[in-house]
C-alpha cells in the first residue's frame, strides 16, 4: 500500500505541474503585451484551455480520494485509528491541492483577505 501511495503522489505531483501549464499558458493569452503573436484564434485557443483544464480537475479530484483512501488504510494497519490525517482536498477557488476542503496557502490571502 505504501508503494501504491508513492505512485499516487507522483502522479498528483504531475497533474498539479500541468495544471501549471496550463494556468501559464492561459495567463500568456490573456496578458495584453505578449511578444510572441497569437496562433489561431485565441478565445479558441482557450477554450480548450479550459476545457483541458476541467478535465485535469476532475481527475484531480478522483486522485485526491484515493490518496484519502489509501491513507486512511495505512493509518489502520499502523494502529493509528483515533489520528486521521489532514485530508487532501482541492482548494475551491483554484482547483489546486489543498489541506482539508478549504482555500489553498495561494487563493488563502487573496480571498480572504
Amino acid at each position: 500500500m505504501q508503494a501504491d501511495r508513492e505512485e499516487l503522489t507522483g502522479n498528483l505531483r504531475r497533474l498539479a505541474a500541468q495544471l501549471d501549464e496550463i494556468d501559464r499558458q492561459m495567463s500568456e493569452l490573456a496578458w495584453p503585451h505578449r511578444t510572441a503573436p497569437a496562433t489561431g484564434n485565441p478565445s479558441a485557443e482557450r477554450a480548450a484551455l479550459e476545457s483541458r483544464r476541467r478535465g485535469f480537475n476532475t481527475r484531480l479530484r478522483a486522485l485526491v480520494g484515493q490518496l484519502n483512501d489509501l491513507d486512511q488504510a495505512i493509518s489502520a494497519l499502523k494502529g493509528y485509528e483515533e489520528w486521521t490525517p489532514d485530508r487532501v482536498g482541492v482548494c475551491p477557488h483554484c482547483g489546486y491541492p489543498s489541506l482539508g476542503s478549504g482555500l489553498c496557502a495561494y487563493c488563502r490571502p487573496f480571498i480572504a483577505g
